[in-house]
């Protein structure tokens, strides 16, 4: 019979936690920035250059992995601030 072990770590407290890269609003303006660069890419490339619309299109799927982060940037002020609250009461 075949035992696994596993070894979980305990959550580390707010204070040891890696930053935050960017707050939210950056996030959401990259994600703006990359739809309007993918559109301009694939509705104004010449016609000869098939290249630009496929660039267009993979700048283009950027855009929701920038709003996910934004949506993580979000949850995790509000969670400081929670924890903050809870510290105070």
């Amino acid at each position: 019979m075949i035992e696994i072990k596993t070894t979980a770590q305990p959550a580390k407290p707010a204070d040891e936690r890696l930053p935050l890269i960017a707050g939210p609003m950056i996030w959401y303006a990259l994600a703006g920035f990359a739809i309007l660069i993918s559109a301009y890419l694939f509705l104004f490339a010449p016609s000869g250059e098939g290249n630009r619309k496929e660039i267009g299109i993979f700048i283009g799927l950027w855009a929701p992995m920038f709003g996910i982060l934004g949506l993580r940037a979000e949850m995790m002020e509000l969670r400081e601030d929670l924890s903050r609250r809870r510290r105070r009461s």
